[in-house]
């Protein structure tokens, strides 16, 4: 399986720096690395085919759980893009 760009491992040097930033957040009160892996790993509820282990109301919810997510990681790529092509036009009206 290619693994894309963004799919990628973070190197020791982009752990360091986005540990950096976590504790420069809110203070030093946001999650550090460690937490947040955690709640990354607590978004995932599984495989697909784990969801027939579940009983019907669960595995409804579960299913709603990763369509929001996926719904929300769309959109963070929406936003991503779109802020990308507005800071494009806006460096090139600026030049």
């Amino acid at each position: 399986m290619k693994i894309s760009a963004q799919n990628e491992p973070l190197t020791e040097a982009e752990l360091d720096r986005l540990q950096q930033f976590l504790q420069n957040c809110r203070g030093g009160k946001a999650m550090n690395i460690e937490e947040l892996s955690g709640f990354f790993a607590a978004l995932d509820p599984g495989p697909p085919s784990a969801l027939e282990d579940h009983p019907p109301r669960r595995r409804s919810a579960i299913t709603k759980c990763r369509r929001k997510w996926s719904a929300l990681i769309e959109s963070l790529e929406c936003t991503k893009h779109a802020s990308h092509a507005v800071r494009r036009n806006l460096k090139a009206r600026i030049l």
